[in-house]
């Protein structure tokens, strides 16, 4: 049932813990957490994340020619990243996914762009499962392409790797 355990089992983990490995702006969110708990290395940048094949939201876009953007203000210290000109050089159909007020702030700063809305992370892990590419920052956006192996574009915080996979689908805007 749940909430009812065996008092022997430890569920219970201080995920804070993992923030004090060294070098927490250069070495991966993850292999901190995998040093922290003294888990296995491989495989730690391999696709992770497995979703359901329920259709988006969204059955009229052909999401396949979409490319999503989300841009938090969280993590953009110092960013040399020209949004507009990077938004004006997509061609085929763009849309903006994340919270409304960060929508409202790219389109003034980008022009404008259709939102989506996503009312929760499977949503979004939707819409980016079936889209073309991603455009972000160090958001959740990210963490979901990453983990469905999806080809993504990164405003990468400057001075700090700590969201870097290394892999392919990464493009460092």
């Amino acid at each position: 049932p749940f909430f009812e355990y065996d008092p022997a089992l430890q569920f219970d983990y201080d995920l804070d813990a993992a923030k004090n490995q060294p070098y927490r702006g250069t070495v991966h969110i993850m292999q901190n957490y995998l040093k922290q708990y003294r888990l296995p290395f491989r495989g730690w940048n391999d696709p992770w994340l497995k979703i359901d094949s329920k259709p988006n939201r969204f059955p009229a876009i052909d999401m396949a020619k979409a490319t999503l953007f989300f841009r938090s203000p969280r993590w953009r210290d110092r960013s040399r990243v020209d949004w507009p000109v990077v938004f004006k050089r997509i061609r085929g159909e763009k849309y903006f996914i994340g919270f409304k007020h960060d929508h409202e702030d790219f389109q003034r700063e980008c022009g404008p762009v259709t939102y989506l809305h996503t009312p929760d992370v499977l949503d979004m892990a939707r819409l980016i499962r079936d889209c073309k590419a991603v455009y972000t920052n160090q958001s959740i956006a990210l963490v979901l392409a990453q983990g469905l192996n999806k080809p993504y574009w990164l405003e990468q915080k400057p001075g700090k790797t700590n969201t870097l996979i290394y892999k392919p689908i990464e493009h460092i805007l």
